[in-house]
């Protein structure tokens, strides 16, 4: 599809056209399928037990008696804005089904103790049963929930879908069969996802904060970071404070498990952000990932936690750092069979991630104290930005064209414009004192590209002939990366 044309504008005897560019890549925001029901889901009612031996969430509630059930699973909790927010649904319909609908339900987490169930329905009339796989979507606003309720074993929330609000956000993802029902329900479900479909994918995959924390349902704390005031999630970042504590604080962590998040090491990077206390005299602390390769029937089959050393002197007091760990073979300063397993897995970091933990080196002796904002697995983004994205918000698109067209030949930086776009074979030292071709080259060869490779959209070679640069798209040949 060709994209919009907006205006144009002449440098000389050379014209551009302006174009709307393409439209961004989706963004899962939270997903629900098989694999997250296996790691960590619950049914009840006419819906338990829930087959997934075919890969999806085969659903049904059978034909006799009470035929009101759901199926569902707790998340790390999601934080975005309902306003942008589709609710999506890939399924099949089961000849044997009856049923013309059925229902998601959404947990949006409020405070502690208080938050909603948001109850959305599909309908399933307009499917042919045995037709194969459809995609059935709808704004979480327009038309939004048919039914409020508060969620379960909480007080009543707020009643509106601010999902970045409070301490966790989306907390629980459930498809339920109509209550009071008595129309048998079978589908298989693909997944069920909430999406961005226009946003700029978000580089983290998963994180240890006092948010997470608390709203993981296998969040634990052990050793001698139980101390009396030894550790504080209560409020904005995790404290660990060992002059509270009777002692060094040895053999103690806090983390979470019941996790299933599979991951490419060449693609992701460890991050800390974190800074020193007063009084620290720890050397060292640690990151812990496990990485579950098996059902522990034999070596090799089990599985196995990979400790990341962090040296507290890349910290300081004043402000908080951000520590980049690598991942990959031999990146690990130890490897431990996790703790119940009888057999360690294949000592390779090909990760299924079954836990996240911050722990206290067990063998440094010094007191520790750290204020942290958060442990996270990151996407690798290429050193130097995205090139092209001068605007500086993760995508390659009509904002850059637009800054570089407008501001042609000028000398000076307009507002705005974020040199960490620029290709370093052209501007190895930085901006090169004019925005001219190279910058404009930067943008069009890059056009379309988000920060996130595996979701790039490539715009097509006819989209790019619709820019009409004619010789102001100078060829330039670029080094194998």
């Amino acid at each position: 599809m060709f994209p919009k044309l907006n205006q144009t504008l002449c440098l000389g005897a050379s014209c551009a056209v302006l174009v709307a560019g393409p439209a961004r890549a989706q963004v899962d925001l939270a997903v629900f399928d098989a694999t997250q029901f296996n790691a960590n889901g619950f049914a009840f009612g006419a819906l338990d037990p829930v087959d997934t031996s075919g890969g999806f969430l085969g659903i049904d509630t059978g034909d006799t008696g009470d035929l009101f059930g759901g199926a569902g699973s707790d998340i790390t909790a999601a934080a975005f804005s309902a306003a942008d927010a589709v609710l999506e649904v890939t399924l099949e319909v089961d000849p044997l089904n009856v049923a013309s609908d059925f229902r998601v339900v959404l947990a949006d987490s409020d405070d502690e103790f208080t938050g909603d169930e948001f109850q959305f329905f599909f309908d399933l009339t307009s499917i042919t049963p045995g037709s194969g796989f459809v995609t059935l979507s709808q704004p979480l606003l327009s038309p939004g929930p048919v039914f409020v309720q508060p969620q379960f074993g909480n007080f009543p929330g707020d009643e509106i879908q601010n999902y970045d609000g409070g301490v966790a956000g989306l907390q629980q993802i459930q498809v339920q069969s109509a209550f009071g029902g008595t129309d048998r329900l079978k589908i298989n479900i693909d997944s069920v996802k909430i999406v961005d479909p226009g946003g700029v994918p978000d580089p983290t995959l998963i994180e240890l904060t006092t948010a997470t924390f608390a709203s993981q349902p296998s969040s634990f704390d052990f050793g001698t970071f139980q101390d009396p005031g030894a550790l504080d999630v209560s409020g904005e970042n995790i404290v660990i404070n060992a002059d509270s504590s009777a002692g060094p604080m040895m053999g103690g962590g806090l983390g979470f498990n019941g996790i299933d998040v599979d991951f490419d090491t060449a693609e992701y990077q460890i991050e800390v952000e974190a800074k020193l206390l007063s009084g620290n005299t720890a050397e060292t602390f640690n990151v812990l990932l496990g990485d579950l390769d098996g059902d522990d029937s034999g070596p090799g089959l089990g599985s196995e936690d990979y400790l990341f050393a962090v040296d507290t002197a890349d910290l300081n007091e004043a402000d908080f750092t951000t520590v980049v760990i690598p991942l990959g073979s031999g990146t690990e300063t130890s490897i431990e069979t996790t703790f119940a397993f009888t057999n360690g897995g294949d000592g390779l970091q090909n990760f299924d991630l079954s836990q996240l933990q911050l722990q206290s080196d067990s063998e440094d002796l010094g007191f520790l104290a750290l204020e942290v904002a958060r442990v996270s697995i990151v996407e690798i983004v290429a050193d130097g930005g995205l090139i092209g994205d001068f605007s500086g918000d993760g995508f390659v698109g009509q904002d850059d064209l637009n800054l570089i067209l407008l501001n042609f030949g000028a000398t000076v930086l307009p507002d705005g414009f974020d040199i960490a776009g620029l290709d370093p074979e052209t501007s190895p030292s930085g901006f090169d004192g004019i925005i001219g071709q190279n910058e404009l080259n930067d943008v069009l060869l890059n056009f379309g590209n988000s920060a996130t490779p595996a979701v790039n959209a490539v715009p097509e070679p006819a989209s790019l002939a619709l820019l009409g640069l004619g010789g102001l798209l100078a060829t330039r040949r670029r080094a194998a990366r």
